[in-house]
């Protein structure tokens, strides 16, 4: 059986609940014993039902301990008209063989933010993050 790896965008959150992944999945499909399948770094994979598989890139390193820690993450997707949440187990495994480049990518995103934000109001953004962080350990 061949597997094909879908990639796709996708955002990392947590709370005291647990973390939450919202993707740009289109669910076209029912998810049947879903999984994510993580080595702890930058990838993710996720197996909604055996036949579809996406890869889940850009895990900051807060969320990268959280997911690890969690037995269950949430996923949320949509379709044309609703948004559908439901739970997957995590499992750990030692090595996908995908490349950890989220410096790479993070620093990226700041020269993006940073050409369209004043110093101040990039600085303001960098107290507000750190804040965020903070509260969220």
């Amino acid at each position: 059986m061949q597997v094909n790896l879908i990639e796709k965008e996708c955002v990392f959150l947590f709370d005291k609940k647990g973390v939450i992944i919202i993707t740009d999945i289109e669910k076209i499909s029912d998810v049947i014993m879903a999984e994510l399948i993580y080595d702890g770094k930058n990838v993710a994979i996720l197996n909604r039902n055996n036949r579809e598989f996406f890869v889940l890139k850009n895990i900051a390193p807060l969320i990268r301990e959280k997911i690890k820690q969690s037995k269950f993450v949430t996923i949320i997707e949509k379709d044309k008209e609703n948004m559908y949440s439901y739970q997957v187990e995590v499992h750990l495994k030692d090595n996908l063989g995908f490349e950890d480049n989220f410096e790479k990518f993070a620093q990226e995103v700041i020269e993006k933010i940073k050409e369209k934000m004043t110093l101040e109001e990039f600085e303001e953004f960098l107290r507000e993050s750190q804040k965020f962080i903070q509260e969220a350990e």
